[in-house]
């Protein structure tokens, strides 16, 4: 029985021996879990534990606001929180004087002044699942090193502390069972303390299991409910000669709503509190305190199991929700069907993979609870376990409800994969109504396409004709603009009413061939003298000298013409083929 006062501490301190091995490990706390007094790892894996510790310092621990619940059962029936002691640990102060510690007194005193009660519960928490515990790594390491704590406990403590959503998912795939059993073994010599009231002969067992929670009230709407993952570890160890009983529960975050949803230490307290069954609370014997604590292992098993239930159901609301509309839509009357997006097959993944993670979480519980049933019912088995006969049933009962909570989980992996394949169909359904959306998109875009091909053939072709007409008056043009050039330099006609005269200026080379002057009348006259009108005059002479100037020029200009356009037609297929646009005939030549 722990000793609750200062006249039992220093009672306590003239009748307990020194032990040099646990001395020396508990004044070396910094070096765990090498100061360990029963090793079990060899040398490279213990240091392989202190250098993660190291490394994961920054994101477990807090520097300050540091609280460590103790719960020690005393058996005082008189104690008004019914026969245990509690206490919260702030400081290296508060938790040598809950040790028994009087090593940094002044003056200083023993380091063993207590024994071990019958039961010590240490609850570690942060105040959120993604912040660090309450608790500085000096803490943990004394605390440790006092109780001789497995180094395997570290595998479960590192889940734990700073995160964000993507850590937070990584560490939700981790699950272990650890246990080291001494009941019958050559350490137990080397191990035995026994003015802590610690024989030697004993059994350490550690483990994690999730349970999930749904935060919001339950008048929220179905798709704004949030539901969060939440991990426990428990650390157990267990003296079957004297009884003594540790338990390290270790949780992300402590519930401040207790009415709606509690956590392990809140559920813990009911278990062994005032209000608790006796039974589950009795540690006056061995036989008493190995069953109390198949009820504290029950309890972690039912947490682990209780929510799964409603959760999946939750899920596969939000699945109907999501995905109904793909199964039971009907075409209105001159209507058109629901336009799927990219974000619903966006939502209905992220929910798939929650599905995912429920079954992954529960076959992971599942494991566990299965490796704690054996391991109990191994135990009847190893030899100098004296506790087996009288406690072979309470173990039989045990396993019993295990098998029951494995069942029932069993059950809800059953549902949860029913729900992942109807998941996985209506996505790959909902996929194909964006692909046939796709396609009638694609029809649509076609129909236009060919709407505007026709349009553009139309325009083509016009403008085949028009360029095909440009042609023609081009080649006209050139044709008959050195005879033109040639021929007159500028006219003006002038009608003259009645007699509408028409005159002309000459032409370039002054050459008149056909003559519209009347020679009896200067240029710029307008009388109208004589009673019959000038009809013109012809010069063959005026003719051969424009054709003899004309020809030439006309050839000329149309070999001219030739030239240019042969010269553009090059450059442009240089222009071409330096773009890519064309193969060099060169290059075509090489290979060949």
């Amino acid at each position: 029985m722990a000793a609750t006062n200062s006249g039992n501490s220093t009672s306590n301190t003239t009748r307990l021996q020194s032990n040099s091995s646990f001395e020396n490990s508990y004044t070396q706390w910094t070096q765990y879990p090498r100061n360990l007094i029963c090793q079990s790892l060899y040398p490279g894996a213990l240091d392989g534990y202190m250098s993660r510790l190291a490394e994961n310092a920054a994101k477990l621990f807090k520097t300050d606001g540091t609280e460590i619940p103790f719960r020690d059962y005393t058996g005082d029936a008189n104690c008004p929180n019914g026969g245990w002691d509690k206490q919260n640990i702030y400081s290296e102060g508060d938790l040598k004087e809950r040790l028994g510690d009087l090593s940094s007194a002044i003056p200083a005193g023993p380091m063993v002044t207590k024994k071990d009660p019958n039961c010590r519960l240490i609850f570690f928490a942060g105040t959120d699942s993604r912040e660090p515990l309450n608790l500085s790594k000096s803490l943990l390491l004394q605390i440790l090193t006092y109780h001789q704590v497995m180094s395997g406990f570290l595998d479960f403590l590192f889940i734990f502390g700073k995160k964000n959503a993507k850590n937070e998912t990584r560490d939700l795939r981790y699950s272990g069972f650890r246990e080291k059993t001494m009941i019958h073994s050559p350490l137990n010599q080397a191990n035995a303390i026994p003015q802590l009231g610690r024989s030697g002969r004993q059994f350490e067992l550690c483990y994690n299991l999730k349970t999930v929670v749904c935060k919001s009230d339950a008048k929220e709407p179905l798709l704004n409910k949030e539901w969060s993952i939440r991990q426990g570890a428990l650390y157990h160890k267990f003296d079957i000669e004297t009884g003594t009983t540790l338990w390290i529960v270790t949780e992300g975050r402590r519930e401040k709503n207790a009415t709606q949803r509690k956590d392990i230490k809140q559920l813990l307290q009911d278990l062994v509190g005032r209000q608790g069954r006796p039974e589950d609370r009795d540690y006056s014997s061995p036989e008493t305190s190995f069953c109390s604590n198949l009820s504290i292992h029950l309890l972690a098993c039912y947490w682990s199991t209780e929510q799964w239930r409603w959760y999946i159901e939750w899920l596969e609301d939000v699945i109907e929700e999501k995905t109904g509309q793909a199964i039971h839509e009907r075409r209105p009357q001159g209507g058109k069907n629901y336009v799927y997006t990219t974000n619903e097959v966006q939502s209905v993944q992220y929910y798939e993979d929650r599905i995912n993670e429920a079954i992954m979480i529960l076959e992971a519980n599942v494991g566990i609870l299965t490796a704690l049933r054996e391991y109990y019912q191994k135990l009847l088995h190893v030899k100098g376990f004296n506790l087996g006969k009288v406690c072979k049933q309470d173990i039989f009962t045990f396993a019993n409800r295990v098998d029951g909570m494995i069942y029932d989980s069993n059950m809800n992996i059953e549902r949860a994969k029913v729900l992942l394949k109807i998941t996985t169909d209506r996505k790959n359904l909902i996929l194909q109504h964006l692909q046939s959306q796709a396609v009638e998109k694609q029809s649509e875009a076609t129909e236009k396409m060919e709407r505007l091909n026709f349009s553009m053939h139309k325009i083509g072709t016009m403008a085949q004709k028009e360029a095909i007409a440009m042609r023609i008056i081009t080649v006209v043009t050139l044709v008959f603009l050195p005879a033109t050039f040639v021929s007159v330099s500028r006219a003006s006609i002038f009608f003259t009413e009645p007699e509408r005269q028409l005159n002309a200026l000459q032409t370039l080379f002054s050459t008149d061939i056909i003559k519209y002057q009347d020679p009896q009348s200067s240029v710029n006259s307008n009388s109208t003298q004589g009673s019959k009108l000038f009809m013109g005059s012809f010069s063959k002479i005026a003719l051969e000298r424009w054709l003899q100037v004309s020809l030439p020029l006309t050839a000329l200009t149309l070999i001219i013409g030739y030239i240019a356009f042969v010269f553009a037609t090059k450059k442009a297929k240089v222009k071409l083929e330096n773009l890519g646009l064309l193969p060099r005939y060169e290059d075509e030549a090489k290979a060949d």
